[in-house]
């Protein structure tokens, strides 16, 4: 018997083994390097792997993905009754869940990567591993730090937030945030690197870090919309290859990567990468009906907590995959407590936090804010297109894609109704709320319509031409992007891609990196007529906003209203705002005569400082 025990345990000890090694370097990564990349693709590959045996990689990556944003959001609410820091808690949490996730993995049989897999691998990451060459060529090339990209729009709200959350140890009731997952994931994602430092050093890590993780989330994005498209792509390495890069293309567009930047959406790209999560999920009903729901379960859940108006999309596909596959799960015994459970954790949520937070809130939002120019006809054509085409090709499709479509169509509705509805009063009914949701829809709704494209058109081109049909694909949903958010005009490689505007668009960056010197020196600083430059009042506006803003102690702090209207050369406006901050505030000017000019304010505690260099 004992000789034989070595080789029958090999098979398992070696896995356990790379498994554990993998965690303890992304544990060293977290702790020293302040990352927490390393540990947590660790921890979401092996929780992948084990899921994968049972149902295959795709539904595996999606049940195993939702269920880590559940469940970071529930950390985030158990960590503050805990005690100890927030990054602390993390990761304790995370080596705990990889190390039980390796001890399964490590009792399973192999997996067997045959070299489609691994080409199909290659088709996913493509376009993403270009992104990240040409972002990582920015970064050296520029001749000061690269800011600008991620400072844009509600940026500066979306520190204060993660600021907060991180600096509270979790999530409070008192944050008043009603849907956190953003914030815990981009608090989380930059814990390592904020707690314990100075405020400019905060401030730069948490702007800087969450636009890393923004751009994370735009390559899961594209990864996920490879996978539904390799669903459908040719046998032939080059073809799934193409596939894979062009559905990898559409979230660094300017209408998807572009706007979440430019405007600071920093809830927008989770929320699309959530429901095209749930869409994956539902695709898998017929062979894991279990799985499935229990991966729209948690797509609704999780959407709940990103941003409450899409969960009515999830929910629809959850409602309808129950119904479709009633025998299936009537007939599954025990493993019908794995849906069940997380539904009743879902309902309990919902019921214990999402709606009192509402109620808090006062229903659904109705307040205006910057968004991108989205045509509400064209999207409503093209809508009401697509429906008559899926309707005169019922028979043709497959029965989960347009279930899916119908299943999908009235939540969509009733989500942009309710929230026209929301702004009665307003001078116009379509506003920003209505316009985010219509967009995040239409991105998923853009790779979606890709990845079902793909297949017919490849066929199509093989005998007409004898073309791969990739481009054909691509170039429907792009169109329509055109019609319903057009680029600016004229459309060059810089209006088209975000990376490209990112690279380009660099002319803040020597003020952003001059404030962030003045952060340092004194967290209250406020700037008048301090740059020389032909662009010294837009600067002096948009160091002063960030100064004021970082200065905050919550999302309420009256200090945030000057941010956004100060006039700093007019010295009544001045006054108003260092009055507002309190004391220890520093001015600091070019101008020998705003001395004078302060002389009469009765703010308490201030100096100004006259740079003469």
């Amino acid at each position: 018997m004992s000789s034989h025990s070595g080789p029958r345990s090999a098979p398992g000890l070696r896995p356990l083994l790379g498994w554990s090694v993998a965690l303890v370097a992304g544990g060293v990564a977290y702790v020293a390097a302040d990352t927490a990349s390393p540990l947590a693709l660790v921890v979401l590959a092996v929780a992948t792997r084990v899921h994968a045996h049972r149902l295959g990689w795709r539904l595996g990556l999606g049940v195993v993905t939702l269920g880590a944003l559940v469940a970071q959001v529930l950390l985030a609410w158990a960590a503050p009754h805990v005690g100890g820091s927030f990054s602390t808690d993390m990761l304790v949490c995370w080596l705990l869940a990889g190390a039980g996730y390796a001890a399964v993995a490590s009792v399973l049989p192999p997996a067997r990567l045959g070299a489609p897999r691994w080409w199909d691998l290659a088709a996913c990451l493509v376009t993403p591993a270009l992104v990240a060459a040409y972002i990582g060529w920015t970064v050296a090339v520029k001749p000061r730090p690269w800011l600008a990209w991620a400072m844009g729009g509600d940026a500066a709200n979306n520190m204060i937030l993660n600021r907060e959350f991180l600096l509270q140890g979790g999530l409070l009731r008192s944050q008043g945030n009603g849907a956190p997952l953003a914030t815990v994931i981009h608090g989380s994602w930059a814990a390592p690197a904020v707690l314990g430092h100075d405020n400019a050093d905060q401030v730069r890590s948490l702007v800087l870090l969450g636009g890393q993780l923004g751009l994370l989330t735009c390559a899961a994005l594209g990864v996920v919309g490879s996978l539904l498209a390799l669903r459908n792509a040719r046998p032939a390495r080059g073809h799934r290859i193409l596939v894979g890069a062009a559905a990898g293309l559409v979230p660094w567009l300017w209408c998807v990567a572009g706007f979440v930047f430019l405007y600071g959406y920093q809830n927008a790209a989770p929320a699309m990468l959530v429901l095209l999560l749930g869409w994956l999920c539902w695709l898998a009903q017929r062979d894991h009906p279990v799985g499935a729901v229990t991966g729209l379960v948690l797509a609704t859940w999780a959407s709940a907590i990103v941003w409450g108006p899409v969960t009515v999309v999830p929910a629809g596909w959850l409602v309808v995959a129950v119904l479709r596959q009633r025998r299936a799960l009537r007939g599954a015994g025990r493993l019908l407590l794995v849906p069940a459970t997380a539904l009743a954790g879902a309902i309990a949520y919902a019921l214990l936090v999402t709606l009192p937070d509402l109620r808090a809130q006062g229903g659904l939002p109705a307040f205006d804010g910057a968004h991108p120019n989205f045509d509400q006809h064209w999207s409503l054509r093209l809508l009401v297109t697509l429906a008559v085409v899926v309707a005169l090709l019922h028979r043709r499709l497959p029965s989960e894609v347009r279930w899916g479509f119908w299943a999908a169509v009235p939540g969509i509705a009733l989500g942009v109704l309710q929230l026209i509805r929301a702004r009665d009063g307003l001078p116009e009914a379509w506003g920003y709320y209505p316009i985010k949701f219509a967009w995040i829809v239409s991105i998923v709704l853009a790779l979606v319509l890709f990845a079902e494209l793909v297949g017919p058109l490849q066929r199509l081109a093989g005998r007409a031409w004898g073309g791969a049909g990739v481009l054909t694909a691509i170039a429907v949903p792009v169109v329509a992007l055109f019609l319903v958010t057009p680029p600016v005009r004229p459309v060059t490689a810089h209006s088209f891609l975000a990376p490209v505007q990112m690279h380009d668009d660099t002319s803040t960056d020597i003020a952003l990196d001059r404030m962030f010197t003045l952060m340092e020196e004194h967290p209250r600083t406020i700037l008048s007529s301090y740059w020389n430059s032909p662009s010294r009042v837009g600067f002096d506006s948009l160091s002063n906003f960030w100064l004021l803003q970082s200065g905050a102690t919550g999302i309420s702090d009256p200090i945030r209203f000057p941010a956004y209207s100060l006039d700093s050369t007019d010295p009544a406006a001045l006054c108003e705002a260092v009055r507002t901050w309190g004391e220890d505030v520093r001015v600091v000017t070019r101008s020998p005569k705003l001395t004078r000019s302060l002389e009469s304010c009765d703010a308490p505690g201030f100096e100004v400082e006259v740079v003469r260099e």
